[in-house]
């Protein structure tokens, strides 16, 4: 037999801070003084009574009307029930029979009823609680009582390392710490705040402990941990932000563009539903390669995508985003660029791939293919409602507003660009988007801010894992009996899918959460955006293992065709690191953290500056 704590080991709240559950119940009761009120009463009936109180005791004590009373007294019990998630790790380990101690004022029936939520039919052997004992856990008292009553009992698991652990272990138990259960230091960050920020790290306790199981691996456990408390919290404010953004500007359209824009999306959709803003959220198939090709009309429109200088530039990459073939390329370069189509072309030649994209040769196939890729996309982008929009916002991760530029562009052939087009980012480095009636937004970083612009730009590639959609990237477009459909490129690998599947799934029982604090305050819960953004900050900058290991094998797709792909952190020795040519991955930090190796960081950082210094030069 096995005995364990109850809240905080088998299930825990929604809430930062438990007594954040009165302050719910003042809000919905219109008593803003209530969670004072409230621990004034517990306190007034311990007093009185020399100890340990029941739930009846605390409201004997308190100063309202009886009728008020019950109302607040149902309030918290109901609250109680609803604000709770299972502790998934260890709620899986208790079998029939075994015993719940718990330093509590609720009665057994409410322990009872509360564990048949999440482990229906397992019923405990007995409920043994401070407030009906009249003895509690951390005195010794109910210690004493239950291996009296229950001499067979042989260990313990909580979360309080005196009353759980110690005196257990005093009383003759085999007791085990559970300590996850603590807030982390980005959820503590949230909660020193208060208020609903302190709601919010209880949700995202919640999540983690919820999705976390006994046997999660080191790097499941890690992306649930990193997703929950910080990547949720900062999709929450900023979808807050875009809500808020649209219904500032009277715009009731908003639509999310692939991939980068379906977490947002699904996020802003059940916000939307919750809150009834007359907001229609639209999820719509785009990419750099879908959108650059029909959106400009010459050559000189799409030299800074044709020619961008990514990590690795090739003949076969610049086919690829021209929509050419490979030997109309190769022809055109033949008198200039000496390397094969798929080695990377040297910085000496890079300077005549100008001439090269000009020359009749591909510059006439060009221009077909422009006119081939434009009538499926103009088609598909009208579909979706474009041609009776005049007022619409755009959601993207960043950077820089090319792709709203192109998109623009490409409605502007047919005629029917909306008059307004509000771009909403997550982070905006520069705004190439500047027609009449273009308006771009960032949320973490802007423009007006270079310092930091500078700083979120080094960590563009952990943003976009972190965004990752459950589809392969858009291609193009094409029609299908009479109907423009997207093409999409090769697909993940399955340990990607299952990273995506599990970065979703965790988003989406934060947003769970969240909402069901919003229904207990009957208003929607207000994200703290600046500790929201500042615990991403840390997390990029000075990383923990566990978000190192977050991203840890993560294959990223780069490039605008979409078929470079490289790991975002990756798992090394010390040996491995010392290499000039090892490949850190595109997050050096989550890299070093993730290899036990964070004390290297002011090598990591100095390597970093002199990989710049070295790209100004070049």
């Amino acid at each position: 037999m096995k005995s364990f704590d109850f809240y905080d080991t088998l299930v825990t709240r929604l809430v930062g801070d438990p007594a954040d559950i009165f302050s719910l119940v003042g809000e919905r009761l219109g008593i803003p003084e209530f969670r004072a009120m409230r621990i004034a009463a517990e306190t007034k009936a311990r007093e009185a009574l020399g100890g340990e109180v029941t739930y009846a005791d605390i409201y004997d004590h308190l100063s309202l009307p009886s009728q008020l009373k019950e109302k607040a007294r149902l309030l918290e019990l109901e609250f109680e029930r609803s604000l709770v998630a299972p502790v998934t790790a260890i709620a899986s380990q208790f079998q029939m029979g075994d015993l719940i101690v718990s330093d509590m004022y609720h009665d057994e029936h409410h322990y009872r009823g509360v564990l048949e939520q999440f482990i229906p039919g397992v019923v405990p052997g007995a409920v043994l609680i401070s407030g009906a004992t009249g003895v509690n856990k951390s005195g010794g008292g109910l210690w004493k009582k239950v291996t009296t009553d229950y001499p067979e009992l042989r260990s313990h698991i909580g979360d309080n390392l005196f009353s759980d652990v110690r005196q257990a272990r005093r009383s003759g138990l085999i007791a085990e710490h559970f300590a996850q259960a603590a807030l982390n230091t980005y959820e503590m960050a949230l909660a020193k705040q208060g208020g609903d920020a302190s709601l919010i790290a209880g949700a995202s306790r919640a999540t983690r402990l919820s999705l976390i199981r006994s046997d999660s691996s080191p790097a499941d456990r890690a992306s649930i941990e990193s997703f929950a408390s910080v990547i949720g919290p900062l999709l929450h404010s900023f979808v807050h932000w875009i809500m808020r953004s649209c219904e500032k500007a009277g715009i009731h359209d908003v639509y999310f563009l692939a991939r980068d824009g379906q977490l947002p999306f699904r996020i802003c959709s059940r916000l939307v539903a919750e809150s009834g803003q007359e907001l229609r959220c639209h999820y719509i198939y785009a990419s750099r390669q879908a959108l650059h090709l029909p959106g400009c009309k010459t050559v000189d429109d799409a030299e800074s995508w044709l020619l961008e200088g990514t990590p690795q530039l090739t003949l076969r990459t610049i086919a690829e985003r021209a929509g050419l073939t490979l030997d109309v390329v190769m022809g055109a370069a033949a008198q200039r660029i000496t390397v094969g189509p798929d080695d990377d072309i040297p910085l000496r030649e890079r300077q005549f791939l100008a001439e090269v994209i000009r020359s009749p040769l591909f510059a006439d196939a060009f221009t077909a293919s422009i006119r081939r890729a434009f009538e499926p996309a103009n088609a598909y982008y009208l579909q979706e409602g474009f041609a009776a929009r005049r007022d619409v916002a755009l959601v993207d991760v960043g950077w820089n507003g090319r792709l709203q530029r192109s998109l623009g562009t490409l409605l502007d052939k047919s005629g029917l660009r909306p008059t307004r087009m509000l771009g909403l980012y997550l982070c905006l480095s520069r705004r190439l988007s500047q027609a009449q009636g273009d308006d771009l937004r960032g949320f973490v970083a802007a423009p007006e801010h270079p310092e930091l612009v500078a700083f979120f730009d080094q960590y563009r590639h952990v943003f976009e894992a972190a965004l990752s959609a459950d589809h392969p990237t858009t291609t193009g477009f094409e029609f299908s009996h009479g109907v423009a459909r997207p093409l999409f490129g090769e697909a993940y690998p399955p340990e990607t899918r299952q990273k995506i599947a599990l970065q979703h799934a965790t988003v989406d029982a934060f947003l769970e959460n969240i909402v069901a604090l919003g229904r207990a305050a009957g208003r929607p819960v207000v994200p703290s955006s600046g500790v929201a953004v500042e615990n991403f900050r840390r997390f990029l900058s000075r990383p923990t293992r566990g978000d190192g290991l977050s991203f840890e094998g993560f294959l990223f797709v780069d490039g605008q065709t979409g078929s470079e792909m490289k790991p975002v952190a990756r798992s090394l020795r010390l040996t491995d690191w010392l290499r000039p040519s090892s490949d850190l991955g595109y997050w050096t930090e989550g890299t070093l953290s993730a290899s036990g190796l964070s004390q290297l960081g002011i090598f990591t950082r100095l390597r970093r500056a002199t990989g710049r210094l070295l790209a100004k030069i070049k």
